[in-house]
């Protein structure tokens, strides 16, 4: 059996870079002596690869190999104990949070796809020109295809673009709130929609409205590119209301909520 020990701080993949798999075409046993090879059609070059290797194989040999089944263990504080997936939750939950990703809130009202959208623009991981850019992606243009004046970054394109500005002008008459002129980013627009005070679960609602808005330019923005369509304001404020009722009526049925009511964002939270 072998026995190995693993935690996030004592050894990862980002630590020693190769992985070991297929463990019996990786060693060889001669006269009780393990001897260790890389198996690999490529060769180990670079003296960074070489020395990890070399420590990896060092922490093998400390190693009891035996006859019976191979076996995960986990290695929690000063305890060798057997592999269990919460275990690896627990230390993930002691991890420090990126600061970033603290205005995000994880709401049942909002598809999972729109959640999972809202944290990647937090981190800037959706594929605008700009980011595509950095990563060295040719592109013809870097220019926002919906004011065609600033470079494209998730911020300008969900927040400080002339287009997205009128868009959230319009939402926020809508939902009768004030949103201050200096957000200039959707890490700023939710840190303030997080703050305000509203009773029942008004604070929610804006929230998935927000998210609808950043979710419903993405789309715009995409259908520009690839589908040539042009964006109508109307149409998109339209489209805000519509698709927020949806997920409101269907994710939150025990509200009870009638079209003619949201659509003038009126109604008893």
């Amino acid at each position: 059996m072998v026995q190995l020990s693993y935690g996030l701080r004592e050894w990862g993949l980002d630590d020693f870079g190769v992985w070991i798999y297929e463990m019996e075409k990786r060693y060889c046993a001669t006269q009780g002596k393990i001897n260790w090879s890389w198996g690999s059609a490529s060769g180990l070059n670079g003296n960074v690869v070489l020395q990890d290797w070399n420590d990896c194989v060092r922490l093998l040999e400390r190693q009891a190999l035996g006859d019976g089944p191979d076996e995960w263990m986990w290695l929690t504080s000063d305890t060798l104990a057997p592999f269990r997936a919460c275990d690896i939750r627990g230390e993930l939950d002691q991890m420090p949070f990126i600061p970033e990703t603290k205005v995000l809130k994880w709401s049942s009202w909002i598809p999972k796809k729109i959640n999972y959208f809202l944290w990647r623009v937090v981190l800037n991981r959706i594929p605008t020109k700009e980011a595509l850019a950095i990563r060295n992606v040719p592109m013809p243009s870097l220019v926002c295809v919906m004011c065609n004046k600033e470079l494209e970054s998730a911020d300008h394109l969900l927040i400080t673009c002339e287009f997205a500005q009128q868009l959230w002008v319009g939402v926020s008459q809508w939902m009768k709130i004030t949103l201050p002129r200096y957000l200039l980013s959707v890490v700023d627009l939710l840190n303030y929609i997080n703050n305000l005070q509203m009773e029942g679960n008004k604070q929610k609602a804006v929230y998935m409205i927000s998210a609808t808005v950043c979710w419903s330019l993405w789309k715009a923005r995409n259908d520009k590119i690839f589908n040539n369509k042009a964006c109508q304001l109307s149409k998109m404020m339209g489209e805000v209301k519509a698709l927020s009722f949806l997920w409101l009526s269907s994710r939150a049925a025990k509200l009870k909520l009638e079209w003619m009511n949201w659509r003038e964002f009126r109604f008893i939270w």
